[in-house]
């Protein structure tokens, strides 16, 4: 076996095994969905490693995932940031008294 057979043989297996993978990521993502309706909170999890497998080998997921990430950061930081200025309202009017 030459060289560029051997080059072509593994990037034939680096190929089938990425898709396999974004394949596992789908169908776990799909079997969070499928679990969610139970009791118990593992249906968000599940589909949470199903997403970050994904993410972790294809590039049109990773886009989207920073593009709305980009759009919104957090979806509690307003809540939080208010949070912290009333609490250090509060802890600056303890310290005056």
């Amino acid at each position: 076996m030459s060289d560029a057979d051997r080059a072509q043989a593994s990037d034939l297996m680096a190929r089938a095994r990425k898709g396999a993978m974004v394949g596992l990521g789908w169908t776990v993502i799909g079997l969070g969905i499928v679990i969610a309706p139970l009791p118990g909170p593992l249906g968000l999890p599940i589909a949470a490693v199903g997403a970050t497998i994904l993410m972790r080998h294809s590039a049109p997921a990773r886009r989207l995932f920073v593009r709305a990430k980009r759009q919104a950061p957090w979806p509690l930081a307003g809540t939080i940031a208010r949070y912290d200025r009333w609490r250090d309202k509060r802890r600056r009017a303890r310290l005056e008294k």
